[in-house]
């Protein structure tokens, strides 16, 4: 009789302790299925629930203040449709090295973005987290190769393609046809015609470019027939004559004061000013043989996530946010910085009425990739001597010598 109290007696405790635990298993129940009627949720399933993302990821950016106004407003949009907090911080363009310091001290951001040929150097120092860590699904569609081959190392990619601002070649039509060409000269022959007729009528200038970044001189080397890397002699020669003829800026083109760009036959400058300036007669042509070859000359950028984060998946929401198809169609209209989703360019509403230049070798996949000679030969040493030789420090067979053992030269 004793035990068969001591079993309702039990029975009873058992019945109280799942009638207090039902109520709960039914609103956690409900709240799934409350979730997946969110637009939010269906338009982000990965998201890490709402609860967590009250620490914001912090976004590190170097941004002129249209594109970071930009970048705010699309910052938003990504906020109300997740719920993830963010805080966006600009560092002054005249202050590139505060992020790096900021990293060394482990004060970094979760998120950074910066020049695509940054991203070795970061991730060599253990700055980086691999993209292979926090990247769970593989994204809608995939950037340009040449791009990616630059987030590469010891097996891992370290960062993601965010956008590019390819040098490109603009041409007055009108003041080439005063000199007598109808298009641009193709042939190292065709511009050594063109220097000998700016001579005889007493132009002033021949072409325009900036001399503190090394991509002008990788442009116009590669029309002329020569390639940075391996530069021959009668390209260099060429170069040489010029010199006197080209007005060489410090800064960006666009910066210029004192003289009329439209004057002169040619102007070298990114993509994004050529196209707020381009107007009717004017040409516009990219160097593709040289950036499909050596990717490290395409001026771009990367989004890449900090090895110390702690808001890694959150950040790799925000990154695929603002890498997506939508989102960098619609920066690049805002900025003209040309979108690294290869899938954009295969509508031909985008390339016939918003781009004024091909992009087909960029856009082939291509395993030859030629990037060695570059990465050999430090980028910021390479920048000093085109600097070096535009504004005449050192002779062409100097230049040369430096491009063959530039290991053993040091910079004047």
């Amino acid at each position: 009789m004793m035990k068969r109290k001591n079993y309702w007696f039990l029975f009873a405790i058992l019945l109280l302790s799942l009638t207090s635990l039902s109520p709960s298993l039914d609103f956690d129940y409900n709240n799934r299925l409350n979730d997946t009627k969110d637009p939010s949720r269906l338009l982000y399933p990965d998201s890490p629930d709402q609860a967590t993302n009250q620490e914001p990821i912090q976004i590190t950016v170097q941004l002129s203040t249209e594109e970071f106004a930009q970048l705010e407003l699309k910052n938003k949009s990504f906020m109300q449709g997740t719920g993830i907090q963010v805080e966006l911080s600009n560092i002054p363009l005249d202050d590139p090295n505060k992020l790096f310091h900021s990293l060394a001290i482990g004060e970094g951001p979760d998120v950074m973005l910066v020049n695509s040929e940054e991203v070795y150097s970061l991730a060599t120092k253990g700055y980086l987290l691999p993209v292979e860590s926090y990247q769970t699904h593989s994204p809608e569609s995939s950037a340009l190769s040449s791009l990616l081959s630059l987030m590469e190392w010891n097996g891992y990619q370290w960062g993601i393609p965010y956008d590019m601002d390819p040098y490109v070649m603009q041409w007055q039509s009108l003041v080439l046809e005063t000199l007598g060409f109808k298009e641009p000269p193709r042939t190292l022959l065709d511009w050594s015609d063109l220097l000998v007729k700016v001579q005889e009528s007493k132009g002033k200038y021949l072409l325009a470019m900036e001399s503190k970044q090394p991509y002008g001189l990788v442009a116009l080397m590669d029309q002329v027939g020569g390639d940075i890397t391996n530069p021959e002699e009668e390209p260099l020669n060429w170069i040489e004559q010029a010199l006197p003829y080209m007005y060489i800026l410090d800064n960006h083109v666009e910066e210029s004061e004192g003289i009329a760009l439209e004057d002169i036959p040619l102007v070298i400058s990114p993509y994004s000013t050529a196209a707020l300036v381009q107007e009717e007669g004017m040409l516009l042509e990219l160097s593709e043989s040289v950036y499909a070859s050596h990717p490290i000359l395409l001026r771009s950028r990367a989004l890449a996530v900090s090895s110390h984060s702690s808001l890694p998946e959150q950040s790799a929401e925000w990154i695929a946010y603002m890498t997506s198809p939508n989102v960098e169609m619609e920066r690049f209209r805002a900025t003209h910085h040309l979108p690294v989703v290869r899938s954009l360019y295969n509508h031909s509403t985008f390339v016939s009425v918003d781009l004024s230049i091909t992009l087909n070798k960029l856009l082939e996949n291509s395993s030859d990739l030629n990037m060695n000679a570059i990465q050999k030969k430090d980028l910021s040493t390479l920048t000093t001597y085109i600097n070096q030789l535009l504004k005449g420090s050192i002779t062409k067979d100097e230049f040369k010598e430096y491009m063959k053992n530039g290991e053993d030269l040091k910079p004047k």
